[in-house]
């Protein structure tokens, strides 16, 4: 085989080692041998866009902010993971000493309900230029809350007002017969609610619920073993929540339903379900239970 014709695979080897070479120096923050090994990756191959991302990392984290631009706005148009990128832009931007950018792209970033991985953003040496400026502290703190909106922030309260709901608990009808038990937790950081169900009958259940933000009210999705799931949504009215759903049984016909939520004395609380065939104009109890929370294991 001639050389001319090894070429291209040699290239290519080349290439490979480069990539596995770059990246390890990249993880262990080699940055300056990093530097080298993602320029010769960015050369060979252009259309690399994670390469011109760590490339531009890579610049941040030896403080070249202007260098650092190019290769994070090269990995933006190739569409690699663009709310990082934003951000290493933001840090490049205050290397750079362009206060206005930085803060404008933090700002876009917080509306868009971005939050760092690594560091909060006053840890990071990049911002040391703005990390007194108002607009900066505050930018800072609503990433935090972002990162962890059901636990801090103005908006964290919202999240836990369900909370009387999460327990171990034993559920009986209003004679006090026992229908079935149930677990609710908190899950994904606290941002939501699992209900596993378990009839004393027979039959499963779960429902998945949250507060949506967004649509400033509750949201509720419940599916069990009869596979005819229904989704709900409302809010809390005069300390109970609230919650409606415009379902269909299984041949399709139209069916509304309420839940009702109430916190009771004792710990106890009242769930309330109700469906009408007819749009709302009549309503049925479905069940009427009492969730009382189960005797601590002796």
């Amino acid at each position: 085989m001639s050389l001319l014709l090894l070429y291209p695979v040699m290239t290519l080897l080349a290439a490979v080692s480069t990539d596995a070479a770059a990246d390890a120096l990249f993880q262990k923050h080699e940055w300056a041998k990093a530097e080298v090994a993602y320029q010769q990756r960015t050369a060979a191959a252009p259309d690399d866009g994670v390469a011109w991302l760590r490339l531009g990392i890579t610049l941040v984290q030896l403080g070249k902010g202007k260098e650092a631009m190019a290769p994070l706005e090269k990995a933006q148009k190739l569409g690699v993971q663009e709310s990082l990128a934003d951000y290493q832009l933001a840090q490049a931007a205050a290397l750079a000493g362009d206060k206005g950018r930085a803060l404008a792209i933090l700002e876009s970033l917080v509306e868009a309900d971005y939050s760092p991985v690594g560091l909060p953003p006053e840890q990071e040496k990049a911002f040391v230029s703005v990390a007194r400026d108002p607009a900066f502290i505050k930018l800072a703190a609503a990433m935090e809350a972002n990162r962890a909106p059901c636990k801090q922030g103005d908006g964290a309260a919202e999240y836990r007002k369900f909370d009387f709901w999460v327990g171990d608990w034993e559920v009986v009808d209003k004679a006090g017969n026992l229908v079935g038990t149930s677990r609710v937790e908190r899950i994904l950081s606290e941002c939501a609610l699992l209900e596993t169900w378990h009839g004393q009958g027979g039959g499963d259940g779960r429902s998945l619920n949250s507060w949506n933000p967004g649509q400033r009210h509750w949201e509720q999705y419940w599916t069990d073993e009869q596979g005819l799931p229904i989704f709900f949504n409302g809010s809390f009215e005069e300390g109970e929540l609230r919650l409606r759903a415009d379902s269909a049984r299984r041949n399709g016909a139209r069916l509304f339903r309420r839940e009702t939520y109430s916190k009771l004395p004792n710990g106890r609380v009242r769930e309330l379900s109700e469906s009408s065939s007819d749009a709302g104009r009549t309503w049925q109890t479905e069940f009427d239970f009492y969730y009382v929370k189960k005797a601590a294991p002796h």
